[in-house]
């Protein structure tokens, strides 16, 4: 019975150190232009020598 006790607290105290904590910072930017610009698809302006290989 103590040992159950002595878990129930620390999952208890565990939670509250876990949910006080600040949320991080994060930007996120995504872009795509859906467009197939790239040597291999046969552009000749893009240079993109690995992407062709």
């Amino acid at each position: 019975m103590l040992n159950r006790t002595y878990i129930l607290l620390c999952l208890m105290l565990l939670q509250g150190y876990v949910t006080s904590a600040d949320p991080p910072n994060v930007l996120f930017i995504a872009v795509d232009d859906m467009r197939c610009d790239l040597g291999c698809y046969g552009n000749e302006f893009v240079k993109s020598p690995n992407i062709d290989r």
